[in-house]
C-alpha cells in the first residue's frame, strides 16, 4: 500500500529525504574508473610520486601551471 508524503510521520519524512539525499551524493561522486585495473607502469609512477612525496619532494606549483606559457 503506497502513502503519501501528507500521510507520512516527520520522522518517516526525515528518513525518505535522508535517503533521497545519499543517493543522489553517491552518484554524483561516483568515481567512473571504479572497477579498472591500473597497468604496471602507471602503478609503478604512483608509487615513485608517493616515494617522492615521503622524501619531501614537490611537483611544480600550482601557479607556475596555471601561469601562461609566455610569463614562465
Amino acid at each position: 500500500m503506497s502513502r503519501t508524503v501528507a500521510e507520512m510521520t516527520e520522522q518517516e519524512l526525515r528518513a525518505l529525504v535522508g535517503e533521497v539525499v545519499q543517493e543522489k551524493l553517491a552518484e554524483l561522486v561516483h568515481d567512473p574508473d571504479e572497477g579498472l585495473d591500473l597497468t604496471p607502469e602507471f602503478q609503478a609512477r604512483l608509487e615513485r610520486q608517493m616515494e617522492q612525496v615521503r622524501a619531501g619532494e614537490r611537483g611544480v606549483p600550482l601557479a607556475d601551471v596555471l601561469r601562461p606559457q609566455s610569463s614562465r
